[in-house]
């Protein structure tokens, strides 16, 4: 019955990974959309674009 316990711990920890790595991707993309709007409502206010 080892190997079970192992081979659950192993699945334990392939998820954990998992979700972190998920959990790291969503901040870098909640960064990245702040810093698109920053940036369009900066050229918004400076009228870039406009014909």
């Amino acid at each position: 019955m080892t190997y079970l316990f192992w081979a659950q711990t192993a699945c334990w920890i392939v998820l954990f990974v998992y979700i972190v790595s998920l959990i790291r991707k969503t901040e870098n993309l909640k960064r990245q959309v702040a810093v698109l709007r920053n940036a369009s409502t900066d050229s918004a206010k400076e009228g870039v674009g406009e014909g």
